[in-house]
């Protein structure tokens, strides 16, 4: 993650956005896949590194928001803003919950899932 968010604003630079979310959600999905369908502990470590390398991406969020002709900007920011906060305590919570009813690996697989769903509605995100 710390490599990932030091690399991260030179790849935002460089690089379209929308791409940044759809690598980064297409990177992490494969690392929480990885963790699910590989029971080694090594392998596990290679798939969480995966998992975590997307996070500078989630500094094109709020960029895009503010470019969106869909709704004001102060408005847009402010919803992905309270989502982003929102997730720090939410999401640790919503993995053990789902990992108390079915299993760990169905928590790591539904992670899996949302970032899918992040990489496949990269459209949405036009400015």
């Amino acid at each position: 993650m710390t490599a990932g968010r030091l690399a991260g604003n030179r790849l935002r630079a460089a690089s379209d956005e929308r791409w940044i979310l759809l690598l980064g959600g297409c990177v992490a999905a494969a690392g929480f896949l990885v963790v699910v369908s590989v029971p080694s502990p090594l392998i596990d470590i290679f798939g969480f590194v995966l998992g975590g390398a997307w996070r500078f991406e989630h500094r094109s969020c709020p960029s895009i928001t503010g470019r969106s002709r869909a709704m004001p900007s102060s408005l847009g920011i402010a919803a992905i803003t309270t989502l982003g906060y929102a997730g720090v305590p939410v999401g640790p919570a919503a993995v053990g919950f789902v990992a108390h009813i079915a299993n760990l690996g169905a928590a790591f697989l539904l992670l899996a899932l949302a970032m899918a769903f992040v990489a496949a509605n990269v459209r949405i995100a036009k400015a």
